[in-house]
């Protein structure tokens, strides 16, 4: 039974980059190599619009390193009237003439969003002018809608950044600008980047269900997960398969038919870490690397560091018991099927 719906395929194309930001929860920088197969992510464009999934998404690392792959995935995406989004500190944007330049080229291959990283991280590497570059050739020269992206830390807050460049920020288009923001993770370079005084840890966990799925990530390695975290995590429960290995048709299966994402969608990870305690599940893997702070940040890391301590088999079998006894969840499992086949 299929029952988890798929809003977008993510691909994080390369863990090279430019810069080497110490929060950086994927430890991407100038040495790192790896790096996704363009031929094989563009034979994929052709299966996600087979599995209408309107959506694709491309991060890093910096992919447009890689400016042509990049747009031949993006014009690929493009053909098959697939929305695409990017990911870019725009360490490309250095003058106004190569941002135009930059920007026309995305532009003509299709790209819908791009999302520019411009919080105090990001410009220890990027000079901020870049950013009015990229923001200023975007607004006056593309179609492409702008997405300021921030990761925020204590001693770092959204409000004094805008305030401090509002100006810059005033869509001239008249439309309302598009500003994501993400907390400080515990994960990756982070581990031993940032103090601990930096993250906004909490006294209790969000118990609820997980908003953040629906997006099957295939990462720069080849493996591809269920969400963009569980990376450094030696077990397999948040992996769907080998990319290398696997078509994509076959990974996004996976992902509808997993019971693992089920019960996060509708219970969530607090109530998986509890079950498995009820059920005494053999933790068959240590995530002690990835404990920085004595609380947690939120639903990600309590996750992470929770539920990788179990393989995705022996959760799957404890949550199969879980629901042939559970009516209420049943229900749901087949009404959440009929959503799937009614699109």
């Amino acid at each position: 039974m299929q029952f988890n719906p798929v809003s977008s395929v993510q691909f994080v194309y390369t863990q090279k980059c430019n810069a080497h930001c110490s929060h950086c929860i994927n430890n991407c920088g100038p040495e790192e190599t790896a790096k996704l197969n363009p031929k094989k992510v563009i034979d994929s464009v052709n299966e996600i619009s087979e599995l209408k999934i309107k959506d694709l998404g491309i991060t890093g690392g910096e992919s447009l390193i890689f400016l042509d792959e990049i747009t031949a995935i993006l014009s690929a995406a493009k053909k098959k009237k697939i929305r695409t989004s990017m990911v870019s500190n725009v360490f490309w944007a250095s003058d106004e003439k190569k941002a135009k330049e930059i920007a026309l080229s995305l532009d003509k291959a299709g790209l819908k969003e791009l999302d520019i990283s411009c919080d105090s991280f990001h410009m220890q590497f990027i000079p901020f002018s870049n950013i009015i570059n990229a923001f200023n050739a975007l607004e006056n020269y593309t179609s492409i809608k702008p997405c300021l992206r921030f990761t925020l830390s204590k001693s770092k807050s959204l409000e004094a950044f805008i305030l401090k460049f509002k100006d810059y920020f005033l869509n001239k288009k008249g439309n309302k600008l598009k500003i994501f923001v993400q907390e400080l993770l515990p994960f990756g370079r982070a581990q031993t980047g940032i103090p601990k005084s930096e993250f906004n840890s909490k006294k209790q966990i969000n118990k609820n269900k997980c908003v953040f799925l629906g997006n099957p990530t295939v990462n720069s390695d080849n493996r591809s997960f269920i969400c963009c975290n569980g990376f450094d995590v030696e077990s397999n429960a948040f992996v769907l398969g080998d990319f290398n290995k696997s078509s994509l048709t076959e990974i996004v299966n996976s992902y509808k038919k997993s019971l693992f994402v089920f019960y996060l969608r509708h219970k969530g990870p607090y109530f998986i870490s509890k079950l498995a305690e009820k059920h005494n599940l053999e933790k068959k893997f240590s995530t002690s690397h990835l404990k920085l702070l004595d609380k947690y940040i939120g639903l990600c890391d309590y996750c992470v560091l929770n539920l990788g301590q179990y393989s995705r088999e022996d959760l799957t079998a404890m949550l199969e018991k879980e629901l042939s006894k559970d009516k209420k969840m049943q229900k749901l499992a087949k009404k959440d099927a009929l959503k799937k086949k009614k699109k």
